[in-house]
Parts: C-alpha cells; sequence; structure tokens
C-alpha cells in the first residue's frame, strides 16, 4: 500500500509547485495607493481608510469614498545626523 501511494503524493507536490510557480509569476502588484488601515468611520462616515502617502478617507455608502484628510500633517522628520555626545547633552 505504501508503495502506491508514494508516487500520488509525489505527484501532488509537483503540481503544488508548478502551480506556485505559474501563479508567483503571473501575480502582479496593485498599482496606484495601497490601503494600509481601515476602520470604524468618524463623524458622519461609516468606514474610514488610512492609504500608504498618508491619505485619509471616508466612506459615506457603497463606492462614496470622501477625502478626508492628511495623516502626516506635522512637517517633516528631521533626518540630521547627530553625534553621541550632541544626545547626551540635549537629554541630561
Amino acid at each position: 500500500m505504501h508503495s502506491r501511494s508514494f508516487p500520488n503524493v509525489s505527484l501532488g507536490v509537483l503540481a503544488l509547485a508548478l502551480a506556485y510557480h505559474l501563479g508567483a509569476s503571473t501575480a502582479h502588484a496593485v498599482a496606484g495607493n495601497p490601503i494600509v488601515g481601515l476602520g470604524p468611520g468618524v463623524a458622519q462616515y461609516a468606514l474610514t481608510a488610512v492609504c500608504s502617502d498618508g491619505d485619509v478617507y471616508g466612506s459615506t455608502g457603497a463606492n462614496n469614498w470622501t477625502h478626508i484628510g492628511y495623516v502626516f500633517s506635522g512637517g517633516a522628520t528631521s533626518v540630521q545626523q547627530q553625534t553621541l555626545g550632541s544626545v547626551k547633552v540635549r537629554y541630561r
């Protein structure tokens, strides 16, 4: 009985590997601005979505999305490189 099941298992694994290989090569990412967060709505909106670039949209119904605001409105983040000594002096 074991001798008959081995070829079946082997062919099954080969079929899965082939299906994954073909599917992975033809699948592409969605172009545009992907949604990274989804939650309950605020104010009159039933649903709120946050996109990867920081835009926030609210839904009032089926396919009725309105731009509410922007998440990253606090200004730019400082990228100036600092030394360990200057950080120690600042936080003493």
